[in-house]
């Protein structure tokens, strides 16, 4: 079978793709690629051929019409069995390119953007567009039950189906690695009275980073001048954020080590993992917390609540207020807080799940 990959830009690849497409692979399956080459591709993926689509992530943006006549371009000259695409803007583009094409077409949604709490204009936009693409679509893998429920209200192509599946999968594995652990504490003066406190994330205003740094001010403010924050990522607001962290003088609290690529050290140093986001899907970063016993404060949204369900593992709050409250009721009392998962979340979960959706249609 030719399954033809496709996303937005090429660090989704990267970043989550990589296990579905070897575990094709392996299966004797041709894989191609395609998405708009932001980042170069892993060195894993040198062998497939790829497809350089002018993909933008604004859904206004001029180029993604060129990018819907390339892939019509692509389409007319290939056949593909399956095309599989992910993320909101290229899965449109992709759907309305792929219409009339002998190919099964299969769309995994990483988090709708409309859900409980969502702006009206997002259901509006995002809900109307998904629900009419629905009828091009032959599957729809969703990861939390929110968007579960939601997509099962969609008409599919052909009697097509909606699945759920655990996630795009975590790298579950507890490696302990005390040469990097005691390198971090040696970098940022780090001592045993310290709490340390986690977030892996993207630095943007959808993981709302900002409530974080306000909280952690509340709790310094307060007298815990030992709880370190350490916000792992990059991205559009880091420069706003070093200058919060500036005038909330909070440059020896909270740390922006900028993208990591193995956040198992500073897991294995964590006393809790916290997310302040706005928006998830099924977010891997508090699956691995939890294969690292590591509790949570995390805010009250979908694919949170998917994964905190039992009170020992952490806590859910909705306001800046109750994030410093979470915080200091785990870390004041850590005995009552032992995390574990309960639930296979592993990538070869995720694949297994993914390739039994592959053989309804034929390909196994």
């Amino acid at each position: 079978m030719k399954i033809l990959q496709v996303t937005t830009i090429s660090d989704t690849i990267n970043a989550f793709l990589i296990p579905h497409i070897e575990a094709l692979i392996a299966a004797g399956h041709e894989v191609e690629l395609a998405c708009r080459i932001e980042e170069p591709l892993d060195h894993r993926l040198n062998q497939l051929t790829h497809h350089d689509i002018s993909f933008q992530r604004n859904p206004l943006a001029t180029d993604n019409l060129q990018a819907y006549f390339q892939l019509r371009k692509l389409f007319k000259r290939t056949h593909y069995d399956i095309i599989h695409t992910h993320t909101p803007n290229a899965s449109v583009i992709t759907r309305l390119a792929a219409r009339n094409q002998h190919s099964y077409v299969v769309y995994t949604a990483h988090g709708f953007h409309f859900y409980q709490g969502a702006p009206r204009l997002n259901w509006l936009a995002y809900y109307n567009v998904e629900k009419l693409l629905a009828h091009l679509t032959d599957k729809i893998i969703t990861i939390n039950d929110e968007d579960y429920q939601r997509a099962c209200q969609f008409k599919l192509k052909n009697s097509g189906t909606v699945h759920l599946i655990p996630g795009i999968g975590a790298d579950i594995e507890v490696v302990r690695q005390p040469q990097k652990t005691a390198a971090i504490k040696a970098r940022y003066g780090l001592t045993e009275n310290d709490k340390i406190l986690v977030f892996a994330a993207e630095l943007c205003t959808n993981k709302n980073q900002k409530m974080l740094i306000e909280a952690l001010a509340r709790l310094v403010a307060a007298g815990h001048t030992n709880y370190r924050l350490f916000l792992l990522g990059d991205g559009p607001c880091a420069a706003d954020y070093r200058q919060q962290i500036k005038q909330l003088k909070l440059e020896k609290n909270v740390f922006l080590p900028g993208f990591v690529e193995d956040i198992r050290p500073y897991l294995e140093l964590a006393n809790l993992v916290v997310s302040s986001s706005l928006r998830e899907g099924l977010p891997v970063n508090v699956m691995e917390a939890f294969a690292y016993g590591v509790p949570v404060v995390l805010t009250k949204i979908r694919g949170h609540v998917d994964l905190l369900t039992e009170t020992y593992q952490g806590l859910l709050v909705e306001n800046r207020q109750e994030m410093s409250a979470g915080i200091d009721q785990v870390l004041q009392h850590p005995e009552t807080y032992h995390p574990t998962l309960t639930t296979d979340f592993s990538i070869n979960s995720s694949v297994q799940a993914v390739l039994k959706i592959y053989a309804e249609m034929g390909v196994s």
